[in-house]
């Protein structure tokens, strides 16, 4: 905590602790704005929600009007204090005689004071002001406090003579991260004349900025927390007990201009037993893959075992690792005595994770941006990636961005680029303000997005000299065959966050199949998952689909498992793109592989699951995996004078037919030993792994095809040697 200068604070604790501390702030604001000197008042509580159901309970209670003259009204509530104070008996006053001459010389000055000002509001020093030094409620809360937990209704009914007795306003002000720059700014003007400043806050106030004429603390004890499951993935906001070190944060906001008070709506006991002295840093409570790849490009293998000042738990550490793993971000060694060390598996950083760690984002943010130079996806990667990484962008619905096809099964993201795009062109036009409220935009988020584009293009513009990326106001949305390609690119970034429809078939007997009309199975979790209310793909409900984040809504009693951000997949694209999560059997032999021209690989079929849950796929084609039978077909395709041209003239010809590669007795004959051995020894299994072969040595692969040749044509062979 940074030491500043400070007045005085006067720390008051509640007798008992109440769990509805919402009423509790109210009652004691009512009783702190009817009863004590000037001052402005600040609240803490935990959300947004929160801080709007206070302001609008408040407001009602004490209304301001601009048709009242409120000057007068608060001369003579300062004169009535005044005469109270030179009423009462010496001995009410715990100080000696020369305290009590003091104290009666400086309240007559005040009263002299007061007369002459009319107009303004007199500034009272609190400490002049008699206040008890125990717990803060004799003051303050009167005896049916201790009784018990009162309703809103009877807490209205206790307080309705002290709040009518009142004509004081209060100028009631919201404070949250959420609220636009205009409206928390109004926190720092004067109230109106004759007003009270009461600011009701999250906890943004605490240390991020300082009100001016706040003398009074109302701490509910309480923040919002986002707390992660990192064996699944899942995040919810959860109320907790704020640290200590928050409490003497909040409590200072009372002492920066003049001495204060701040007001504990818990026992002392709480505060010593259940409010821990710091609040855990940030690197132990959220998921650490950036850590885990920066530190892997350091040089440092395992990172379980680093130093730390404060170590992330080991599991967290593990699991991250595991992450990048199955992104392609993290592999294993190909060496077993490197590959472990004290039993214990270690994995190095692949060239897509060097490319990935150049980019200040979450590593699953930073693949897609380092897969997105292809078809002229990196000015919408660019804009989708920086709207993914700011929260809360959209306050309105998604009817507001109807589409179709692929544009549509892009989902959420796809509303997000398109969303961020026009409000581009809005802002070059001078008119975004009003865009984002036509629309439900968060003006701040937005304006947060396009810092964000802007760094990340000039970070890349710098770092690949080819690339000369720019941000440009009139970008058109991605078209149907982009709009699929990015689908390809979110789930090459979130393919460990795959979620699948729950068939009614599979619901068991006796549940309520309506509940799970539109759930879905996510890999690490057993209850249902569902879509976010606002997402556009509730009009479709895909069978797969990928998603950014997984949250709980909802209270104890109806809890909600959410995806956030949700884009349709088709799940013959998980073994292309999350192939580590996919357990796929044996190649089929029928249809048999083939050569794809287009790629220059072996393609074949497969049957398989993915993930955990064993999620059954449908068949799928891809690249033959990097098995020895691979290598085998490829010299097969490669005498056949598939892969290039050139040699299809000698295929007819052949000492023995290509196809004798893949049969179970190829080892008899040493021709198809050679040129397999030749093959395997270089990696090579695709079309543009051997023209990077030829380039440095040109002869390869020449002896090996001049055993499969008549000695008739070995000197035309090797004078057009490589066949390119």
């Amino acid at each position: 905590m940074v030491e500043a200068r400070q007045f005085p604070v006067t720390i008051h604790f509640n007798k008992n602790t109440y769990s509805d501390y919402l009423k509790e702030a109210y009652k004691k604001t009512v009783k702190i704005h009817t009863r004590l000197p000037e001052g402005g008042i600040l609240i803490f509580v935990t959300g947004q929600q929160e801080v709007n159901y206070l302001v609008r309970k408040l407001k009602a209670a004490f209304p301001y009007r601009k048709d009242v003259n409120y000057s007068k009204l608060i001369t003579k509530k300062i004169n009535n204090e005044v005469d109270t104070a030179l009423d009462s008996e010496p001995e009410d006053i715990e100080s000696d005689d020369d305290e009590v001459e003091k104290e009666m010389k400086r309240l007559r000055k005040a009263r002299r004071k007061a007369k002459q000002k009319s107009k303004t509001l007199p500034k009272i020093n609190l400490d002049d002001y008699d206040m008890p030094e125990d717990d803060g409620q004799a003051d303050l809360v009167s005896d049916e406090d201790s009784d018990g937990h009162l309703s809103d209704s009877d807490a209205d009914d206790i307080l309705t003579p002290e709040i009518k007795s009142c004509r004081q306003p209060l100028w009631v002000l919201p404070l949250y991260s959420m609220l636009s720059s205009a409206k928390q700014a109004l926190v720092f003007d004067p109230p109106p004349v004759g007003a009270r400043l009461c600011v009701v806050s999250t906890d943004v106030a605490e240390t991020s900025l300082t009100i001016p004429a706040i003398k009074y603390v109302v701490d509910t004890g309480k923040k919002k927390m986002r707390v992660y499951d990192h064996a699944t993935g899942a995040s919810a906001w959860r109320v907790v007990w704020a640290s200590q070190a928050s409490g003497a944060q909040r409590a200072g906001r009372a002492g920066r201009t003049s001495a204060g008070h701040a007001y504990r709506l818990y026992s002392s006991a709480v505060y010593q037993h259940e409010c821990a002295p710091h609040r855990a840093p940030d690197l132990c409570r959220r998921p650490v893959d950036d850590l885990v790849l920066m530190m892997k490009c350091m040089g440092v293998d395992k990172v379980v075992n680093f130093p730390y000042p404060t170590a992330p738990d080991r599991m967290q550490l593990r699991l991250a690792e595991q992450r990048l793993e199955v992104l392609g971000i993290l592999e294993k060694y190909e060496s077993k005595k490197i590959r472990k060390r004290n039993d214990e598996e270690i994995l190095k950083v692949t060239p897509l994770g060097k490319a990935v760690s150049a980019f200040p984002l979450l590593p699953r943010y930073g693949k897609m941006l380092a897969l997105s130079h292809q078809f002229n996806l990196l000015p919408y990667t660019i804009a989708l990636v920086s709207a993914l990484t700011v929260q809360e962008v959209m306050s309105g619905k998604a009817d507001n961005w109807p589409a179709t096809g692929n544009t549509l099964l892009l989902g959420d993201p796809g509303v997000l680029l398109r969303a961020v795009g026009a409000a581009e062109y809005a802002y070059v036009k001078g008119e975004e303000e009003l865009f984002c409220a036509k629309y439900g935009l968060r003006e701040k988020a937005i304006k947060e997005i396009r810092k964000l584009r802007k760094q990340l293009t000039s970070e890349i513009n710098l770092s690949i000299s080819e690339v000369n990326v720019t941000i440009d106001p009139e970008m058109k949305p991605p078209d149907d065959k982009q709009a699929k390609l990015l689908r390809q690119l979110i789930l090459s970034g979130l393919g460990d966050q795959v979620g699948r429809k729950i068939g009614l078939d599979e619901v068991k007997e006796g549940e309520d199949k309506r509940k799970f009309k539109y759930a879905y199975h996510c890999s690490n979790l057993d209850e249902p998952v569902f879509l976010h209310s606002e997402s556009i793909l509730r009009k479709t409900i895909p069978e797969w689909v990928v998603y950014q984040e997984l949250y709980e809504t909802g209270g104890d009693d109806r809890k909600k498992m959410v995806m956030r951000n949700v884009t349709a997949i088709e799940p013959e694209w998980l073994p292309v793109y999350v192939p580590k999560l996919c357990n796929l059997g044996e190649p089929l032999t029928d249809p048999e592989p083939r050569y794809d021209d287009v790629s220059g690989r072996v393609k074949t079929h497969f049957k398989g699951t993915f993930g955990k849950s064993c999620w059954e796929l449908p068949v799928v084609e891809i690249d033959y995996p990097d098995k020895i039978e691979r290598y085998r077909w490829f010299a097969r395709f490669l005498l056949e004078g598939k892969v290039f041209p050139k040699l299809k003239k000698y295929a007819s010809s052949l000492l023995s037919p290509p196809s004798t590669m893949i049969k179970s007795w190829a080892k008899l004959q040493v021709r198809t030993e050679v040129i397999l051995k030749a093959l395997i020894a270089r990696r090579v299994g695709t079309r543009e792994q051997l023209e990077n072969t030829w380039k440095e040595q040109s002869n390869y692969l020449l002896d090996e095809y001049l055993k499969w040749v008549p000695e008739s044509a070995h000197n035309e062979v090797t004078l057009y040697w490589p066949p390119l």
